[in-house]
């Protein structure tokens, strides 16, 4: 289960929240909004490029064909 706390308590105290994730199964990551911003603007110009190639393309996939390239490529990625 996540945890949520008000933004003025994650930047008044940040020691509490990485104890926190320490002892917790899940993972707390904290990102700046520009970080943010950054992340979902490359999304979204992928998103867009995506669009525009399928509307030049006859070829559809089904969600399926999708999901399945897309874990593929994941487990495909070096860290």
């Amino acid at each position: 289960m996540f945890k949520t706390r008000p933004t003025s308590e994650l930047i008044n105290d940040f020691s509490v929240d990485e104890e926190e994730a320490k002892r917790e199964t899940d993972s707390i990551t904290l990102i700046s909004l520009e970080q943010n911003d950054h992340f979902y603007d490359e999304i979204e110009l992928s998103l867009d490029e995506a669009d525009r190639a399928a509307e030049q393309s006859d070829i559809r996939y089904s969600s399926a064909d999708v999901f399945a390239r897309m874990k593929k490529r994941i487990h495909e990625r070096k860290y």
